[in-house]
């Protein structure tokens, strides 16, 4: 089926983002995510842009991760673990890109990434963001955060 192949397209990415083959990945990826934008059952997109957040965030391209990861989350289907965890994926990017801007895609106002509602035309954004203490890791098992450098 066509589920099928973006499974195994996805399967694909995974083995390659492994091999640190990043850029054959993401085009994996973004294979799978236009046969899942086609078809109305989806069976993983919403871990198909999870997996591209992975591998943009392992090659320091934190905010195409965020965004990849903001998808993972509006796709996730009633699964609390699964959208638990691209949540904290996501949520753990913040505190590199707070400051970033974005367009609201109703008005054009310009809002800031955390921002979950426009303040112009009332658009809401999914779901809402969490800004946290810099000074915490968002994990209580010991896994530590990863930090960039922030070199353009």
């Amino acid at each position: 089926s066509i589920n099928n192949k973006a499974e195994c397209l996805m399967d694909w990415a995974y083995s390659l983002k492994d091999k640190r083959e990043y850029e054959n990945a993401l085009d994996k990826i973004n294979e799978s995510i236009d046969i899942f934008s086609n078809i109305s059952y989806k069976t993983c997109e919403s871990e198909a842009y999870n997996l591209k957040g992975l591998i943009l965030e392992e090659m320091g391209e934190t905010l195409p991760a965020f965004m990849a990861y903001k998808k993972a989350v509006e796709y996730v289907r009633d699964d609390d673990e699964f959208k638990g965890s691209y949540k904290r994926n996501r949520d753990h990017l913040l505190q590199f890109i707070e400051d970033e801007e974005f367009i609201c895609p109703e008005c054009g106002n310009k809002l800031m990434i955390t921002d979950n509602f426009c303040n112009i035309c009332g658009a809401k954004f999914e779901e809402p963001l969490h800004k946290k203490d810099k000074s915490k890791t968002h994990y209580s098992d010991g896994v530590t955060l990863i930090e960039f450098d922030d070199e353009d």
